[in-house]
């Protein structure tokens, strides 16, 4: 019986509080299902994610990559790919979790919990400071230079 990592679990309690909205992006019409990491020829094994990605796929089954076989890792990743991705995750694990009730101790439970607590005051400054950066965005975008204006001028 395979035995889900304590780190994954508290990755997962971590990331569920902070709050996005899910979207249909990374829905099997838009993706394409992969079984392991060596199908998507833009990873290779000595990128950084390359094992994360790898757990993800083979032993979460919770990642899928486009349909012309590449993860695309290099582009920005939008706050709804984020909440796709994770509810994906998030219901596998809640899967595991369930089949497998009697791997998770009591006492991982307690540090999952004190961990989620301690970590409590990062989550809300971290999204605080993501909803500060995105309305300092909007301003920007709202308050961009004009693309119809014309300058005149000489070189002296």
């Amino acid at each position: 019986m395979n035995s889900i990592p304590l780190t994954a679990i508290i990755t997962l309690a971590l990331t569920t509080s902070a709050t996005a909205q899910a979207a249909d992006l990374l829905s099997p019409d838009s993706m394409g299902q992969i079984t392991s990491v060596n199908q998507l020829r833009d990873v290779a094994p000595s990128d950084w994610a390359y094992t994360a990605l790898n757990d993800l796929i083979q032993r979460y089954d919770c990642l899928q990559g486009y349909p012309d076989s590449t993860f695309d890792g290099q582009r920005p990743l939008t706050r709804y790919e984020f909440a796709a991705g994770l509810n994906a995750c998030a219901n596998t694990l809640e899967t595991l979790l369930t089949d497998n009730a009697d791997i998770v101790t009591r006492a991982d439970l307690e540090i999952l919990r004190r961990l989620t607590q301690e970590f409590e005051a990062e989550i809300a400054t971290l999204d605080s400071q993501i909803n500060n950066l995105e309305s300092r965005i909007d301003f920007l975008s709202d308050n961009q230079f004009s693309t119809t204006t014309k300058l005149y001028g000489q070189v002296v």
